[in-house]
């Protein structure tokens, strides 16, 4: 994660690289940069739709490496302006939640055990993806494979 002010996002919009940034980061981070800039020049890619949603994040107690988070609210926009404020997003999920557990290793046992008890679905899930194909500007070719909204997630952070 890099954290931009507005003034630093357009001068990376206006030159294509992070030039006027790197000098705040060591070298673990100015790789991920510089592959972003590469991406970015490569596949001629910007922002087209933005995504907003509350986040009801958990960290376990005892085992630092597990984290839960619940996301609701899920909005999108098309639009390109990453500081966008306006309020007519569209809510693209109802009243659906996004659980996500993210975990290093292995899945604890126990989580395991309540997701077995209560039947959850392991699933991949992206809220970009979702809000591009419901906001309908996802490619025809590539609309049925994000054809619903999966509301369960497991990522490791590694």
């Amino acid at each position: 994660r890099v954290l931009l002010t507005e003034d630093e996002y357009a001068e990376f919009m206006a030159s294509g690289n992070f030039d006027h940034i790197k000098h705040r980061y060591d070298n673990s981070l100015k790789s991920p940069l510089d592959e972003f800039e590469w991406e970015s020049k490569t596949r001629v890619l910007g922002p087209k739709v933005l995504i907003s949603y509350t986040r009801e994040p958990y960290i376990g107690r005892f085992n630092k490496d597990l984290r839960i988070t619940f996301d609701k609210n899920i909005r999108a926009i098309e639009n390109d302006n990453l500081f966008y404020s306006g309020d007519d997003y569209t809510n693209i999920t109802e009243d659906l939640v996004v659980m996500e557990l993210k975990f290093n290793g292995i899945l604890p046992y126990y989580i395991n055990d309540i997701i077995k008890n209560l039947e959850l679905e392991r699933t991949a899930c992206s809220k970009y993806c979702n809000a591009v194909n419901f906001l309908g500007s996802l490619p025809d070719h590539l609309r049925s494979k994000f054809n619903k909204l999966k509301i369960f997630n497991v990522d490791s952070l590694n």
